[in-house]
């Protein structure tokens, strides 16, 4: 159980704590419509339910991956700059 889970909703600060990645990557996960905002009073909030979704359906699709190779995922920049593949 999560430390969010007696929440409904919650910042882009936290949704990034509950996934264990960057603000910046809850914003590209939003940009490419996997995850959805909901505005309260103009204040963007993320549902714990509906990334608790997320996280399980990435899970069951690398559990599903029987053949162990590795599968892009996009592009990231590396310590130095540089732009490079990234896997999973």
């Amino acid at each position: 159980m999560s430390e969010f889970s007696d929440r409904l909703l919650v910042t882009k600060a936290d949704a990034a704590r509950l996934l264990s990645v960057s603000p910046r990557t809850v914003f590209e996960l939003r940009r490419r419509g996997e995850i959805h905002v909901v505005h309260v009073l103009g204040a963007p909030r993320y549902s714990v339910a509906e990334l608790e979704q997320w996280i399980a359906k990435q899970v069951s699709q690398s559990l599903s991956d029987s053949n162990g190779s590795s599968i892009p995922c996009g592009k990231h920049e590396n310590r130095n700059g540089a732009m490079q593949e990234a896997v999973h």
